[in-house]
């Protein structure tokens, strides 16, 4: 019998929930006063729950990503909140009304903590396919509803939310591929904090923390809402004395081109504008006052044109919302204040960052003005953890349990000899190139009972006869690793190495309340096999099979995984509905 010990009677069976001998055949009685968590039917204590109210521990609420389950950037200006689909998930109307209440709770609170925020619902939905020959194919589908703006006169339209994703699953189905919906997989809420950017419009005063830097020229426009065009002007034609007076710009009003542009200049329209006026470029940046740093608004593609012009967006302190562009004359001096050298510095338009010299800033800037506008974000220094860095893919430390090894053959075909560049200019000409023949793939595992012979294939079509082989392994494999088998009953050797385990054998850590001891399994074999926090048994789960994941360490050091990724793109019959995820450019050789 399960659970049953060799002891006296009077300890015959041991409780199925913590292991300590009981006189009964279920739990013993400091378990049965505890609370069960109805997914995993464990019994544990209060600190193992996120809220009383809650029926699901928190280590199932993880796994499962249940609504609590938050996550925050930039410096908690974007959140996202992971939904619990476990129940009533096989349409996005009954999920919504499973969790309008949760949905309800979470834009309350965001709303009256940001005061306008935009919410945004990412889905991921598990499609099926019933074939002729009565087997099955899924396919994942991804959905992302549109922005929703909520704020005190705003409330979040759901039902839009709903009519928006069954628009796009009706759009998925429609290809003619046959798939119907079966389950929604994830649902996960994303929540930004709304600032406006709105546009320029007239005159506000330069506060005085900008004021002390004499970083900025500020053109006094109370008569109209041209800020924008002002500054511009005050940037190519700087007056010599006064440089705050509208009057010095009056005579190159009509310099710039404005044509259907309206003032006050929207950030989204200055694209338009350096369309028109193919000598300016304009950079704007913006001051976060909740966490006292620049963040960029608009970064021109144009940095090469004559005139470059960075402008900084002011907001009005006066409640009316007002925003005012003024030109940034001493980059350097505005971003001062975050070091402690008070000579020149060279600051970068798109990330900020300061560096020592002109050289070193041409440099980074051929790199970093390629990529998007991105903002640094230092560590709190009031809280120690922030400031540490710390290994935490713990799972990373144990071996896998499956991985596949594949080995190409090629030969080498002549390339056609290409007689129109016969005067030597061209320094390197393609001579052969390499065509694949055949290929040999292994399964390697753990588990002898799973290890399969070598796959072995030379013929027509390798490239697209590897794939079809490896996502087939990859389906294999993942079923495999989904399996839930149970915890085997602990010999009396093991149950006595558990209870005098005071540390995570993983991480070395003490249990604490927070952190419990827990049994960790193979949940293949069903074998225990040591003692481990809460935190370290969640990220030691089993996990899904990866096919070309984000490996480019490993991408970059194989001769043969420049045909698995090129090839991919290339071949004509690649498999419908697989995408590689790694993007990286392969030179053809």
């Amino acid at each position: 019998m399960d659970g049953k010990t060799e002891g006296g009677d009077h300890a015959r069976y041991r409780c199925v929930n913590c292991g300590v001998p009981c006189s009964t055949t279920s739990i013993c009685a400091t378990c049965g006063q505890r609370k069960q968590c109805t997914r995993c039917r464990r019994y544990l204590p209060d600190v193992c729950f996120e809220a009383v109210e809650l029926d699901q521990c928190r280590a199932c609420c993880q796994k499962m990503g249940c609504d609590h389950r938050q996550r925050s950037a930039l410096r908690e200006t974007t959140f996202e909140h992971d939904m619990d689909v476990s129940r009533e998930n096989d349409t996005f109307e009954s999920l919504f009304h499973h969790l309008a209440h949760d949905i309800d709770r979470l834009v309350d609170r965001h709303q009256n903590e940001m005061g306008s925020a935009t919410f945004r619902f990412d889905a991921d939905a598990t499609f099926i396919r019933y074939l002729d020959d009565g087997t099955s194919s899924q396919v994942t589908g991804y959905f992302h509803s549109n922005r929703h703006i909520v704020s005190e006169g705003q409330p979040l339209d759901v039902q839009h939310v709903v009519k928006d994703l069954n628009e796009q699953v009706e759009n998925f189905t429609k290809r003619g591929s046959g798939y119907v919906l079966e389950e929604i997989t994830r649902l996960t809420l994303v929540v930004v904090k709304y600032r406006p950017l709105g546009a320029g419009s007239s005159y506000v005063p330069t506060p005085k923390w900008l004021r002390d830097k004499h970083s900025c020229i500020n053109v006094k426009n109370s008569s109209d809402e041209c800020c924008f065009k002002w500054a511009l002007l005050s940037a190519i034609y700087p007056a010599k004395d006064h440089p705050d007076r509208l009057s010095n710009y009056l005579p190159y009003e009509n310099r710039l081109d404005f044509t259907g542009l309206t003032f006050p200049m929207p950030s989204n329209k200055i694209s338009q504008f350096e369309r028109q006026n193919p000598d300016v470029a304009v950079h704007v940046l913006a001051y976060d006052e909740s966490t006292k740093s620049f963040i960029i608004v608009y970064l021109s593609n144009e940095a090469h044109r004559p005139h470059v012009v960075p402008l900084l967006l002011l907001d009005s302190d006066d409640g009316e919302k007002r925003r005012h562009y003024v030109w940034i004359k001493n980059l350097s001096a505005l971003v001062c204040g975050r070091i402690k050298k008070r000579t020149k510095s060279h600051v970068c338009i798109s990330c900020l960052q300061i560096f020592s010299s002109q050289r070193v800033l041409d440099e980074h800037s051929r790199c970093c003005l390629m990529q998007r506008p991105q903002q640094t974000i230092f560590p709190n220094p009031r809280d120690p953890k922030s400031c540490k860095l710390s290994f935490r893919s713990r799972y990373q430390q144990f071996p896998l349990p499956f991985y596949l090894v594949a080995d190409f053959e090629s030969f080498l075909t002549p390339t056609p000899t290409d007689h129109s560049d016969d005067d030597g200019q061209r320094k390197m000409r393609i001579i052969d190139t390499h065509e694949v023949s055949g290929f040999c793939v292994h399964r390697v595992s753990q588990y002898d009972a799973y290890q399969t012979a070598p796959f072995t294939y030379s013929g027509d079509d390798p490239i697209g006869t590897f794939y079809r082989h490896i996502f087939a392994e990859a389906r294999n494999i993942g079923d495999i690793l989904s399996r839930q088998t149970p915890m085997h009953s602990l010999t009396p050797i093991q149950q006595k190495t558990h209870d005098a385990a005071t540390m995570c054998h993983n991480c070395r850590r003490s249990f604490t309340s927070d952190n419990i001891k827990t049994r960790h399994h193979d949940h293949i074999t069903g074998d225990y096999l040591f003692a481990a926090c809460n935190d370290c048994n969640l990220a030691l789960k089993p996990r899904k099979c990866k096919v070309l994941g984000n490996r480019e360490d490993y991408l970059n050091s194989t001769g043969d995984a420049q045909y698995v990724v090129r090839l991919a793109f290339l071949h004509p019959r690649f498999p419908e509905g697989i995408h590689p995820v790694c993007r990286r450019r392969w030179r053809r050789r």
